[in-house]
């Protein structure tokens, strides 16, 4: 039987498959074929059987690359990345980069700087508490060794084959000698540092005496210039009857009080000028150079016919609203320095300057070239004043539009003397018609006063905006990194309750947990100061640390392991005894987080953590969204996810990145405190600080550009109508022009004057 069954399986098994044979036969037992007529011969079919393959130039890729070499020209200025490596990752356009460091970190002071009484001044204020310095360790070394002869002739020393080196004699320090000279250097520096601050106090209170007299006197002088100017519309008889040349003189006179009290301003203004350096100084001072050598011509009657009008007082106004301009610099470097000298947590903002690196943090989250700014603790900040007095847009303006302006004035000056045949009396008042209206009279204000706004604002939340330098930094800022600390201010995060697993005693574990999240820098240290009431001073010294990416803290406390963080991190380590996730479920909830710790290898407590968004962090969250800011952040909490967190402060998670640990030397490297910076922004550990103050960088720049624009506009109907005037004779006056740079100072101060920083 067994053997009849096996032969049915093999038959069963040889109908399934497909029978294959071979035949091996000769050519006389292959049938004949059939022959066809010839009438009707069958259709020749060629079978190719090479493969089909396109040449490289004609395929799909080839084309694709064609087309993107030639527009690529057309690309070049609105694209950053544009050409790709073989394996997929994008190389960054230069060219856009080192063009804005080149004009980011050109801090060029203004005019204003060289009014300034103490030139010479160390220009370092100290914004925080310092932490006390290294102490000085006693010295103790071994003794010299002693030389060959008890008395050694220095003299003789290089002949007697005597080494210098075996005289040196070292002095061995006592511990208190070390402590003495520990507190000594401390309060030299301190001591430095504080009278830098007193003599920039100094040195603004002089300066703001010296402006606000200016002021005062360019009021009362601009005054009377007008009313002699436009005697005739008062129709005041008594000035009917003196003679042109002495209300000339009188305007000379006038020129020369306006002028003598604004010599820095307007020496600078001229200098620079010559230079083919110029700034707002250089408009004003051209304006008042030339209308007084229109008054003092007319003293002696060189005045044409075709030409009586003093356009003196339109200068003076120009003189004037420059100084007020200048008394809004003075304000804003005392709000500044009255903020650093609360002596707070202070953190200097710069942008990270090494591109690869840049684009390593910023990868995921970016489609354009990273500009992205991150914050270093520091004790005091460098070039204070220097950054204060940074050139600005408008003396960038300055820099082409005085000296165009001029030359244009000239030129035309002498064509229409020469069609008009006034001679060099009429050639010299049309040139001060042009200079006064391309004066710019408020062109002080058109970085000054959001400066100003911005700074009474930001000096409320301990934030500082030195100067236009920090608009030229930080106005194109497309990513912030920080920390997630500075997310979640105290009160943000919650401890809503403790499960204890171990028979360790409550203080122990709390503190074990507390001095981990501490030494890790985890958002999670403000619920562990509240259970322990501050006392920081009892927390265990932490040996070493490890963060595993989206798991949890790994440290060292007196020998013993402790682990800080999720369930996974716990079954990772085979930490035995975790509740059922049922049950953590039950004591967590929905909305709360379960935190685990472990000691030696035993679980020892639960915590239920509750995140809560702060509205003003929730609120500059969507204000960094609607700018198309992404941010960029460094934590060690094992909750703090990109999902959670967009869920937490209701935006995208697209535009938020956490750094994986393999980031963290890039992120200490640019985040690392230092002693002092030179930073144009600083404020406090906070995300909401940080975000005003680049919203603020990009309002300011928005609203400077469209002041240049106002003033810009303003030069050319000036001139325009200087032009008709001359030709047509249209009446322009000095009332008139002086009607224009009202009109043009009260637009201007309108469109710059930014009400909302957001």
């Amino acid at each position: 039987m067994k053997k009849e069954k096996e032969n049915a399986e093999q038959h069963e098994l040889s109908r399934s498959h497909t029978k294959v044979s071979f035949i091996e036969s000769s050519s006389e037992d292959i049938p004949p074929r059939k022959e066809t007529p010839e009438q009707n011969p069958p259709e020749e079919i060629f079978y190719d059987d090479t493969p089909k393959i396109r040449r490289m130039q004609d395929s799909t890729r080839a084309r694709e690359a064609e087309r993107s070499k030639r527009k690529i020209k057309a690309a070049e200025e609105n694209y950053t990345y544009e050409k790709e490596r073989p394996d997929g990752e994008y190389i960054p356009d230069m060219k856009k980069y080192k063009k804005r460091r080149k004009l980011s970190r050109q801090t060029d002071v203004t005019a204003m700087a060289t009014e300034t009484l103490h030139l010479d001044l160390r220009d370092i204020v100290p914004v925080a508490v310092p932490p006390p310095q290294e102490p000085v360790s006693p010295i103790d070394v071994k003794p010299a060794p002693r030389a060959k002869k008890t008395s050694v002739d220095l003299r003789a020393a290089d002949r007697s084959g005597v080494s210098p080196d075996s005289l040196d004699v070292t002095i061995r320090r006592t511990p208190e000698e070390a402590a003495e000279e520990t507190r000594r250097r401390q309060a030299i520096s301190d001591k430095m540092k504080l009278e830098n601050t007193a003599d920039i106090r100094s040195d603004i209170n002089e300066l703001r005496s010296a402006i606000a007299f200016r002021a005062g006197a360019l009021m009362i002088v601009a005054f009377i210039s007008f009313y002699l100017a436009v005697r005739y519309a008062f129709h005041l008889e008594w000035l009917d009857h003196i003679p042109e040349n002495l209300i000339s003189l009188m305007q000379v006179l006038l020129g020369l009080a306006a002028g003598s009290v604004c010599v820095p301003a307007l020496k600078n203004g001229l200098i620079r000028l010559v230079q083919f350096r110029a700034d707002t100084d250089s408009m004003a001072a051209v304006a008042w150079a030339a209308c007084l050598m229109d008054s003092a011509i007319g003293v002696f009657g060189g005045n044409s016919d075709l030409l009586a009008h003093h356009f003196m007082p339109c200068a003076i106004l120009v003189l004037l609203l420059h100084t007020i301009g200048k008394l809004l610099i003075i304000d804003r470097e005392e709000a500044n320095l009255n903020v650093a000298a609360n002596r707070f947590d202070c953190y200097g903002l710069h942008i990270i300057e090494d591109e690869q690196r840049a684009e390593t943090l910023a990868r995921g989250v970016l489609n354009d070239f990273p500009v992205t700014a991150a914050m270093c603790r520091t004790d005091s900040l460098k070039d204070f004043r220097k950054y204060t007095y940074s050139a600005d847009l408008a003396d960038r303006f300055c820099h082409y539009a005085a000296p165009a302006s001029c030359i244009f004035s000239l030129i035309m000056a002498v064509i229409l003397a020469i069609f008009r045949k006034g001679g060099l009396g009429y050639a010299v008042g049309i040139f001060s018609m042009f200079s006064v209206a391309s004066g710019c009279a408020a062109i002080t204000f058109v970085v000054n006063l959001p400066l100003f706004i911005a700074t009474r604002r930001l000096s409320k939340s301990g934030a500082l905006l030195l100067g236009y330098q920090s608009v030229d930094d930080f106005y194109d800022t497309n990513s912030v990194m920080l920390d997630t600390i500075s997310m979640f201010p105290p009160g943000s995060v919650r401890l809503q309750g403790v499960k204890m697993y171990s028979n360790i005693r409550t203080e122990e574990t709390l503190l074990a947990g507390a001095s981990l999240a501490r030494y890790a820098g985890s958002s999670f240290q403000y619920i562990f100061r509240e259970v322990l009431h501050g006392k920081e001073q009892m927390l265990f010294p932490v040996e070493n640390y490890v963060y595993e990416d989206g798991l949890g803290i790994c440290g060292w406390i007196h020998n013993q392991r402790v682990l800080l963080g999720t369930r996974e991190l716990m079954q990772n380590h085979h930490i035995e005894g975790l509740p059922l996730k049922a049950r953590e479920a039950e004591l967590t909830g929905q909305s709360r987080n379960a935190l685990y710790l472990s000691i030696s290898g035993n679980l020892s407590a639960l915590f239920v953590i509750e995140l809560q968004a702060d509205e003003s962090v929730k609120f500059w969250m969507h204000q960094a969204a609607r700018r198309g800011i992404s941010v960029i952040l460094h934590t060690v909490d094992p909750i703090m996810t990109e999902e959670k967190l967009a869920a937490l402060f209701e935006v995208s998670p697209e535009m938020l990145k956490i750094l994986p640990m393999r980031m963290n030397y890039d992120y200490e490297e640019e985040t690392a405190p230092v002693r002092e910076m030179s930073a144009s922004m600083a404020c406090t550990n906070s995300f909401s600080s940080v975000m005003q103050l680049v919203a603020c960088t990009k309002v300011i720049r928005t609203a400077a550009s469209a002041g240049v624009f106002i003033q810009a506009v303003t030069i050319l109907i000036g001139l325009v109508l200087v032009m008709m005037d001359a030709l047509l004779h249209l009446g322009m006056t000095p009332g008139w022009m002086m009607i224009l740079q009202c009109i043009s100072s009260l637009l201007t101060v309108l469109f710059v004057n930014i009400r909302k920083l957001h």
